[in-house]
């Protein structure tokens, strides 16, 4: 079922609200933030480091928010019941992002230290979504 696509404002407080006290775990506990930019008619990787007001060019890389998303909606046999509702808060996040918001993608920028954003377009022509910073090495 899809939900109709919300306003950059809506969406936002609805974000902060799914995000609270999440954490998103990679090599490190990274907080998640709640990113907005302006209106743009497509976001691609050089429109969105122009957004983010960034010079360098660093490897970016596009991805499915499901591939960002994988270990964190997955359920563990080893996961108690604190680890069973941290993935149920996952699933809601990552429901909301693929059904309140056109062409959700994820942009991962960098490599080691990864900042991944997953955004998608609201209702107005914003881009809105959430970022964190990923340690993989």
């Amino acid at each position: 079922m899809h939900m109709a696509l919300i306003s950059s404002k809506a969406g936002a407080i609805e974000l902060e609200r799914l995000i609270a006290g999440l954490l998103f775990v990679s090599e490190s506990d990274s907080p998640l933030h709640v990113v907005q930019l302006g209106p743009l008619p497509e976001l691609d990787a050089p429109s969105l480091l122009r957004a983010l007001g960034r010079t360098e060019m660093p490897t970016v890389t596009q991805h499915s928010l499901g591939e960002l998303f994988e270990r964190t909606v997955t359920v563990q046999p080893w996961h108690g019941p604190a680890e069973r509702a941290t993935v149920g808060r996952y699933r809601v996040l990552l429901d909301f992002l693929s059904t309140a918001l056109e062409a959700a993608r994820v942009f991962r920028i960098g490599a080691i230290e990864v900042d991944a954003y997953a955004l998608g377009k609201t209702s107005d022509g914003c881009w809105l979504g959430i970022a964190t910073k990923l340690i993989e090495t």
